[in-house]
């Protein structure tokens, strides 16, 4: 492995655990992994969906 290549993966490491991800993220991910990025898409518009609504719903308050 390379320099370049060790360091990107510390830096997405660091991120990953100083933001830890929701369940939707996790959702995301796997499906990313399991499925491929163009049939996970689906859940990443529910996602982004819900959280829009969420929102909205918090915003009336």
């Amino acid at each position: 492995m390379s320099a370049e290549a060790y360091l990107l993966y510390l830096g997405v490491l660091v991120a990953f655990f100083a933001t830890p991800p929701d369940t939707s993220q996790l959702l995301i991910m796997s499906n990313s992994v399991r499925h491929g990025l163009r049939r996970s898409l689906a859940t990443v518009a529910a996602a982004a969906l819900l959280a829009s609504r969420d929102l909205a719903v918090e915003a009336r308050r």
